[in-house]
């Protein structure tokens, strides 16, 4: 009885404090508050929205998924006039057609480790180059001979297949005897431009197939190109972060030395002006070399075009050096993050955009001309929209964004 007596006294105490402190929580009412800032707001989780630099939020481009290939890695993609995207891959190395609905062929099974860049000409030739000790080379259509009468039998009669797919043939284009091939470059005449590693050199083929040393830097690694309006071909380099503008006839010279070691990017507008990406933090005393005036030799090389088709290689087992860079990732193991710079047609540098977090992997334009940047590790693509001024846009599920190509329509 004094036992029952003592919880019941204890119940009563306990429903008086439940009674006694419910009037004080009902009366907090609704708690409100406001998160505008870019660095608040990126903590959270984006669905279709982007975030500006300078706070609030936005409406996100369509942003989906088109084809999952066998491949780890996509290194470079291409699109040709028809829509058709040609993706540069590896492990294993391979260079896949997708057609705008999604569907993925591979065309081209190398024996090299990577198909590391690809560019795509006028006329439906691929040019792919692989690495490491890779080569280029030439992708073409083989016209199936039954393609045009089984197109007519399937016109007139439902019940017939198809004609079948037309198969690709690949042969060697240029061999340039380099560690790595980083990039090409295709010019309005047909001729391609190599960049090359571990001697930072670049090669010129003409659409007959001579091939020629075009530049030789005093850098270990010309990593990217592109082609300004008026025919110059801008170079990156790897080891001093140097931006080079070599003159259709050879001539170059250096543009800017980048605060960073390497150059990952390149775009440029119809007006000129030069955009690149540096990653990676400089080694002590790699000074500046900009307005470095670089008197050409003569080319050093000059072959005939390779033999076509039947060409089986065979990979060799070699060890990299001290200077190569880390393979297979362009950019493995930079520090400090990136930058992006803005480099007007006379020269004049202006810093546009740093991040500590993001590598910068691939440089575009959208059909408003808005310059976007892929990076990794976080997957991002951002619209650099002027000096400290951008808009994060969408994120995807894989870590890294390596290329960009035109897409029907106006996308990418």
């Amino acid at each position: 009885m004094t036992l029952f007596c003592r919880l019941f006294s204890l119940l009563s105490v306990l429903t008086l404090c439940i009674f006694a402190v419910s009037p004080t929580v009902l009366a907090e009412g609704t708690h409100t508050w406001e998160q505008s800032k870019y660095d608040d707001l990126i903590k959270g989780t984006a669905k279709g929205i982007a975030f500006p630099s300078e706070g609030g939020l936005e409406l996100a481009p369509a942003f989906k998924s088109l084809v999952t290939l066998p491949s780890t890695y996509i290194w470079s993609i291409t699109s040709d006039v028809a829509g058709d995207i040609y993706a540069a891959a590896g492990a294993p190395a391979r260079v896949y057609r997708i057609t705008p609905d999604g569907k993925s062929t591979p065309v081209f099974e190398p024996q090299e480790l990577q198909v590391q860049a690809l560019v795509a000409a006028k006329n439906g030739t691929v040019y792919a180059a692989t690495s490491p000790d890779g080569k280029v080379y030439r992708l073409a259509t083989v016209k199936n001979p039954s393609s045009n009468r089984a197109s007519k039998d399937a016109a007139n009669d439902p019940n017939k297949s198809s004609s079948p797919a037309d198969s690709w043939s690949a042969s060697v284009y240029f061999d340039p005897h380099a560690k790595y091939i980083w990039d090409l470059a295709l010019d309005n005449a047909g001729n391609l431009y190599v960049a090359t590693g571990d001697h930072g050199e670049i090669y010129k083929v003409t659409p007959h197939g001579q091939s020629s040393l075009f530049f030789k830097s005093d850098e270990v690694h010309i990593r990217v190109l592109a082609l300004d309006p008026k025919g110059n071909l801008i170079a990156g380099s790897d080891g001093s972060g140097l931006i080079y503008r070599i003159a259709p006839d050879g001539e170059a010279f250096v543009l800017y030395s980048a605060p960073k070691k390497e150059i990952t990017a390149l775009a440029i507008d119809s007006a000129g002006n030069i955009y690149a990406a540096g990653a990676g933090e400089k080694r002590p005393g790699a000074g500046s070399a900009a307005g470095l005036s670089i008197a050409m030799p003569t080319p050093a090389q000059s072959s005939s075009p390779s033999a076509a088709g039947g060409i089986t290689i065979t990979p060799s087992a070699t060890s990299p050096t001290a200077s190569a860079v880390p393979f297979p990732a362009p950019g493995a193991g930079a520090t400090g993050g990136s930058e992006i710079y803005r480099i007007t047609p006379d020269g004049a540098p202006t810093h546009l955009w740093s991040s500590r977090e993001d590598l910068v992997y691939a440089l575009t334009f959208d059909q408003h001309g808005r310059l976007l940047a892929g990076t990794g590790n976080r997957g991002h693509v951002f619209a650099i929209n002027g000096v400290d001024d951008f808009t994060d846009l969408v994120q995807a599920s894989a870590s890294q964004i390596t290329a960009f190509a035109a897409a029907p329509n106006g996308g990418l």
